[in-house]
Protein backbone atom coordinates (compact mmCIF):
# COMPACT_ATOMS: atom_id res chain seq x y z
CA UNK A 1 0.00 0.00 0.00
CA UNK A 2 1.04 3.55 -0.66
CA UNK A 3 1.71 5.50 2.53
CA UNK A 4 -0.94 7.98 3.58
CA UNK A 5 -0.11 11.30 1.98
CA UNK A 6 -0.65 14.67 3.59
CA UNK A 7 -0.81 18.11 2.06
CA UNK A 8 2.56 19.86 2.38
CA UNK A 9 2.52 22.90 4.66
CA UNK A 10 4.79 25.09 2.54
CA UNK A 11 3.26 26.62 -0.58
CA UNK A 12 6.48 27.48 -2.41
CA UNK A 13 8.33 24.21 -2.75
CA UNK A 14 8.37 21.29 -5.17
CA UNK A 15 6.26 19.13 -2.85
CA UNK A 16 3.48 21.72 -2.88
CA UNK A 17 3.72 21.94 -6.70
CA UNK A 18 3.58 18.16 -7.01
CA UNK A 19 0.58 18.02 -4.68
CA UNK A 20 -1.27 20.62 -6.77
CA UNK A 21 -0.46 18.77 -9.99
CA UNK A 22 -1.71 15.43 -8.69
CA UNK A 23 -4.76 17.05 -7.05
CA UNK A 24 -5.77 18.59 -10.36
CA UNK A 25 -5.27 15.32 -12.20
CA UNK A 26 -7.47 13.22 -9.87
CA UNK A 27 -10.09 15.88 -9.05
CA UNK A 28 -12.85 15.47 -7.79
CA UNK A 29 -11.02 12.92 -5.63
CA UNK A 30 -8.77 14.32 -2.95
CA UNK A 31 -5.23 12.90 -3.16
CA UNK A 32 -5.58 11.14 0.21
CA UNK A 33 -8.86 9.58 -0.89
CA UNK A 34 -7.45 8.49 -4.26
CA UNK A 35 -4.33 6.93 -2.73
CA UNK A 36 -6.23 5.00 -0.04
CA UNK A 37 -9.34 3.92 -1.98
CA UNK A 38 -8.33 3.70 -5.66
CA UNK A 39 -4.55 3.35 -6.07
CA UNK A 40 -3.56 -0.24 -6.96
CA UNK A 41 -7.05 -1.44 -6.01
CA UNK A 42 -9.35 -0.57 -8.92
CA UNK A 43 -9.65 1.45 -12.08
CA UNK A 44 -11.26 4.85 -11.89
CA UNK A 45 -12.75 6.82 -14.74
CA UNK A 46 -13.21 10.53 -14.19
CA UNK A 47 -15.56 12.05 -16.74
CA UNK A 48 -15.19 15.77 -17.17
CA UNK A 49 -17.78 18.02 -18.75
CA UNK A 50 -15.09 20.68 -19.19
CA UNK A 51 -13.42 19.81 -22.50
CA UNK A 52 -10.63 22.35 -22.04
CA UNK A 53 -9.62 20.99 -18.61
CA UNK A 54 -6.15 20.00 -19.86
CA UNK A 55 -5.65 22.94 -22.25
CA UNK A 56 -1.98 23.74 -22.57
CA UNK A 57 -0.76 20.27 -21.59
CA UNK A 58 -0.39 18.94 -25.13
CA UNK A 59 -2.15 19.26 -28.48
CA UNK A 60 -2.13 17.94 -32.02
CA UNK A 61 -0.66 21.29 -33.04
CA UNK A 62 2.18 20.84 -30.56
CA UNK A 63 2.89 17.37 -32.00
CA UNK A 64 2.99 18.88 -35.51
CA UNK A 65 5.50 21.51 -34.37
CA UNK A 66 7.68 18.86 -32.70
CA UNK A 67 7.74 16.83 -35.93
CA UNK A 68 8.63 19.92 -37.97
CA UNK A 69 11.42 21.23 -35.73
CA UNK A 70 13.11 18.09 -34.35
CA UNK A 71 14.86 15.00 -35.74
CA UNK A 72 12.20 12.60 -34.42
CA UNK A 73 13.16 8.99 -35.21
CA UNK A 74 10.96 6.00 -35.97
CA UNK A 75 11.00 3.41 -33.19
CA UNK A 76 13.03 5.68 -30.89
CA UNK A 77 10.77 8.69 -30.43
CA UNK A 78 7.68 7.71 -32.40
CA UNK A 79 5.71 4.68 -33.58
CA UNK A 80 2.73 4.35 -35.87
CA UNK A 81 0.47 1.39 -35.21
CA UNK A 82 -2.85 -0.05 -36.27
CA UNK A 83 -5.11 -2.74 -34.91
CA UNK A 84 -8.04 -4.53 -36.49
CA UNK A 85 -9.89 -7.68 -35.50
CA UNK A 86 -8.74 -9.41 -38.69
CA UNK A 87 -5.09 -8.29 -38.87
CA UNK A 88 -4.31 -7.74 -35.20
CA UNK A 89 -1.76 -5.14 -34.16
CA UNK A 90 0.79 -3.91 -36.67
CA UNK A 91 3.65 -1.44 -36.35
CA UNK A 92 4.36 0.53 -39.52
CA UNK A 93 7.63 2.31 -38.65
CA UNK A 94 10.03 3.26 -41.40
CA UNK A 95 13.82 3.53 -41.04
CA UNK A 96 15.44 6.81 -39.99
CA UNK A 97 13.76 10.13 -39.32
CA UNK A 98 9.99 10.39 -39.00
CA UNK A 99 9.30 13.16 -41.49
CA UNK A 100 6.03 15.02 -40.88
CA UNK A 101 4.50 14.13 -44.27
CA UNK A 102 5.09 10.42 -43.59
CA UNK A 103 3.59 10.58 -40.10
CA UNK A 104 0.48 12.46 -41.25
CA UNK A 105 0.06 10.08 -44.21
CA UNK A 106 -0.04 7.12 -41.81
CA UNK A 107 -2.46 9.01 -39.54
CA UNK A 108 -4.74 9.91 -42.46
CA UNK A 109 -4.79 6.22 -43.41
CA UNK A 110 -6.05 5.09 -40.00
CA UNK A 111 -2.86 4.59 -37.97
CA UNK A 112 -2.33 5.72 -34.39
CA UNK A 113 0.68 7.91 -33.68
CA UNK A 114 2.51 7.25 -30.41
CA UNK A 115 5.24 9.60 -29.23
CA UNK A 116 7.40 7.65 -26.78
CA UNK A 117 9.20 10.49 -25.01
CA UNK A 118 7.16 13.69 -25.33
CA UNK A 119 8.76 15.23 -22.21
CA UNK A 120 11.96 15.56 -24.28
CA UNK A 121 10.19 18.03 -26.58
CA UNK A 122 7.33 19.49 -24.54
CA UNK A 123 7.92 21.73 -21.52
CA UNK A 124 4.35 21.20 -20.29
CA UNK A 125 4.66 17.39 -20.37
CA UNK A 126 8.14 17.61 -18.80
CA UNK A 127 6.78 19.76 -15.96
CA UNK A 128 3.87 17.41 -15.30
CA UNK A 129 6.14 14.34 -15.23
CA UNK A 130 8.59 16.16 -12.96
CA UNK A 131 5.79 17.08 -10.54
CA UNK A 132 4.42 13.53 -10.53
CA UNK A 133 7.92 12.14 -9.91
CA UNK A 134 8.15 14.38 -6.86
CA UNK A 135 4.71 13.25 -5.68
CA UNK A 136 5.33 9.52 -6.11
CA UNK A 137 9.07 9.50 -5.35
CA UNK A 138 9.89 7.43 -8.44
CA UNK A 139 10.41 7.76 -12.19
CA UNK A 140 7.39 8.87 -14.21
CA UNK A 141 7.31 8.49 -17.98
CA UNK A 142 4.76 9.51 -20.57
CA UNK A 143 3.52 8.67 -24.04
CA UNK A 144 1.31 10.72 -26.32
CA UNK A 145 -1.27 8.95 -28.50
CA UNK A 146 -3.09 10.43 -31.46
CA UNK A 147 -5.68 8.08 -32.95
CA UNK A 148 -7.91 8.82 -35.95
CA UNK A 149 -11.69 8.65 -35.48
CA UNK A 150 -13.28 5.17 -35.56
CA UNK A 151 -9.91 3.38 -35.28
CA UNK A 152 -7.66 2.00 -32.59
CA UNK A 153 -3.95 1.42 -32.52
CA UNK A 154 -3.72 -1.25 -29.86
CA UNK A 155 -5.50 -4.45 -28.89
CA UNK A 156 -7.04 -4.84 -25.46
CA UNK A 157 -4.18 -5.43 -23.02
CA UNK A 158 -2.87 -4.62 -19.57
CA UNK A 159 0.36 -2.95 -18.58
CA UNK A 160 2.91 -3.74 -15.87
CA UNK A 161 2.85 -0.15 -14.60
CA UNK A 162 0.25 2.17 -13.11
CA UNK A 163 -1.27 4.28 -15.89
CA UNK A 164 -3.06 7.60 -15.88
CA UNK A 165 -4.71 8.31 -19.24
CA UNK A 166 -5.55 11.98 -19.77
CA UNK A 167 -7.84 12.78 -22.70
CA UNK A 168 -6.56 16.19 -23.83
CA UNK A 169 -8.37 16.52 -27.18
CA UNK A 170 -11.20 14.96 -29.12
CA UNK A 171 -13.19 12.08 -27.79
CA UNK A 172 -12.80 8.36 -27.40
CA UNK A 173 -14.83 5.56 -25.95
CA UNK A 174 -12.70 3.82 -23.34
CA UNK A 175 -13.31 0.22 -22.30
CA UNK A 176 -11.84 -0.62 -18.92
CA UNK A 177 -11.95 -4.23 -17.75
CA UNK A 178 -11.52 -5.82 -14.37
CA UNK A 179 -8.23 -7.73 -14.02
CA UNK A 180 -8.21 -11.47 -14.55
CA UNK A 181 -8.16 -13.50 -11.35
CA UNK A 182 -4.59 -13.63 -10.02
CA UNK A 183 -3.34 -10.99 -12.47
CA UNK A 184 -3.77 -7.91 -10.31
CA UNK A 185 -0.61 -5.74 -10.15
CA UNK A 186 1.20 -7.75 -12.85
CA UNK A 187 4.99 -7.85 -13.15
CA UNK A 188 4.91 -8.06 -16.96
CA UNK A 189 2.60 -6.60 -19.61
CA UNK A 190 0.01 -8.85 -21.18
CA UNK A 191 -0.20 -10.21 -24.68
CA UNK A 192 -2.70 -8.64 -27.08
CA UNK A 193 -6.18 -9.93 -26.28
CA UNK A 194 -9.21 -10.49 -28.47
CA UNK A 195 -11.93 -8.00 -27.46
CA UNK A 196 -14.22 -10.89 -26.48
Amino acid sequence: KFPVVKMPTSTSDSLADSWKCFSRMVFPYKPEEFMTEIWEQKAAIIKRKKFDYYDGLFSTNQLAQILEKNPVRWGVNLDVTSWTKTEGRQTHNLPGRAHPAQVWDFYNNGCSVRMLNPATYSNSVYEMCSNLQEFFGCFVGSNIYLTPPATQGFAPHYDDVEVFMLQVEGRKRWKIYKPFEGEELPRTSSRNYNPK
